[in-house]
């Protein structure tokens, strides 16, 4: 299970709203601290009384790397104003640049315990990565994960192993009335409606159980009418096919494949690309066919598309036509994958490995802003909105076996669950210290 060390998305916090609609800055650019670090030392010495003008001192130090001085000045505010709110930001802050992840947290404790805190629990809910509630979907025993709504929003389809091996369930969108819609040997798995919610296509190793070296798969895909016949395979090659999503239409859907790179290199070296199936003729095409990895589709409203790319170990989220143009949405080396569409189609969903833990993150497609959705130790992964929009489901092993997990977007932390978030992260972290 992949970890982080609580990293808290302190680090990097310049200015933030509160609900009076002030600015609180807690950092200061190194050019004014340039500038005015003279004087603030001069305006301390001459007043050591003015919590103020040391605040501003600590944060001109901290500008220019003395963050050891600038955390004593901080920490002398406290003493002498516990009152002083914002200076938790900024000890927080400085206590993140020097590793000081227990202190950090607990300087955060110490502000949301504060009566007068709760201007900060929303922009701080948000900076932690953790602005809205989240809740435990039960479905019952085994792992549970990918899951997907049909298009009218009245079942779900997900893939689960409580049998031993991974097959393909559906069950009404609350839950109930759970079924297996697949039982084999192999693993079935990546399940997604098409045909308007009426049949299901997924990926399976079902028709070749040879057994392959780490890394090496030979997945084709599956059709699948959920009246109740037998699955029926719609690609066979000697590449391995997964991730089908319906194209927006009732006889098409976009997949992924390493079919067409003949190089020889090792299985797992192949490049990737976006396929189009169509059940018009039972034909498929390439979408994309160049030297980056082409994965994780999802399919626009409008008709676009957007994917995550992969080159030379940079991960970018792209949108556009296949082929065509194509405009840059979020760039870097962290590893990107199971892109989702908000249904008004203005957002993505996503989840991302940074600081080696895999959270879920946003993005906005009209400016590219991101925010974070989720910051737990655990591996939170494969999000998938709601039809209405107001909660996004994701994959998570945070309470053992991977289960679904429900974000609501209409409940937005209050400061007493901030206060328990960081108490078990406290306890965490103490505990990692003590074993390590």
């Amino acid at each position: 299970m992949l970890k982080h060390a609580a990293s808290l998305c302190i680090a990097g916090l310049i200015l933030f709203g509160c609900s009076s609609g002030q600015k609180v800055t807690v950092s200061m650019s190194q050019e004014e601290a340039s500038r005015s670090l003279s004087r603030l030392e001069k305006r301390v010495q001459e007043n050591p009384d003015d919590l103020k003008a040391r605040l501003e001192l600590a944060k001109a130090q901290a500008a220019l790397g003395k963050t050891d001085t600038a955390l004593v000045v901080v920490t002398g505010v406290l003493q002498d104003d516990p009152r002083y709110l914002v200076a938790y930001l900024l000890r927080a802050d400085l206590l993140d640049k020097q590793g000081q992840s227990v202190e950090k947290l607990k300087t955060l404790l110490a502000l949301f315990r504060h009566p007068d805190a709760e201007k900060y629990v929303a922009p701080m809910a948000a900076k932690i990565g953790s602005p809205f509630d989240i809740q435990p979907f039960e479905l019952g025993p085994g792992n549970h994960i990918m899951l997907r709504f049909s298009p009218d929003g009245s079942k779900i389809v997900w893939q689960c192993d409580r049998e031993g091996n991974w097959d393909i369930f559906m069950a009404q969108s609350d839950g109930s009335l759970p079924q297996a819609l697949t039982m084999s040997l192999a693993d079935d798995e990546m399940p997604a409606f098409i045909m308007n919610g009426e049949a299901v296509v997924f990926t399976s190793s079902r028709d070749d159980l040879t057994p392959k070296a780490r890394g090496e798969k030979n997945r084709e895909l599956y059709f699948l009418d959920i009246g109740g016949r037998s699955p029926v395979r719609l690609t066979e090659n000697d590449a391995d096919d997964w991730f089908p999503v319906s194209a927006g239409d009732s006889l098409s859907f976009v997949y992924v494949s390493e079919e067409g790179d003949n190089r020889p290199v090792k299985f797992f070296e192949k490049h990737s690309n976006l396929f189009l199936y169509s059940f018009s003729d039972s034909s498929y095409q390439a979408l994309t066919q160049d030297a980056w990895d082409n994965t994780s589709p999802a399919v626009l409203p409008d008709g676009r598309m957007a994917w995550v790319r992969i080159k030379e170990g940079v991960y970018e989220i792209v949108v556009g036509k296949p082929g065509g143009d194509t405009q840059v949405l979020l760039k870097g080396s962290e590893p990107k994958s199971g892109l989702t569409v908000s249904p008004d189609g203005r957002k993505l969903a996503f989840f991302m490995k940074k600081n080696d833990n895999i959270d879920i993150y946003e993005i906005e497609l009209n400016d590219g802003r991101l925010r974070r959705l989720t910051a737990d130790r655990a591996t939170d992964f494969y999000p998938c909105y709601a039809p209405d929009g107001k909660r996004l489901f994701f994959s998570s092993n945070r309470n053992g076996a991977y289960q679904i997990f429900i974000l609501d977007f209409e409940s937005p932390k209050s400061r007493a669950q901030l206060v328990e978030l960081l108490e078990h992260l406290i306890q965490e972290e103490e505990t990692k210290q003590t074993t390590e």
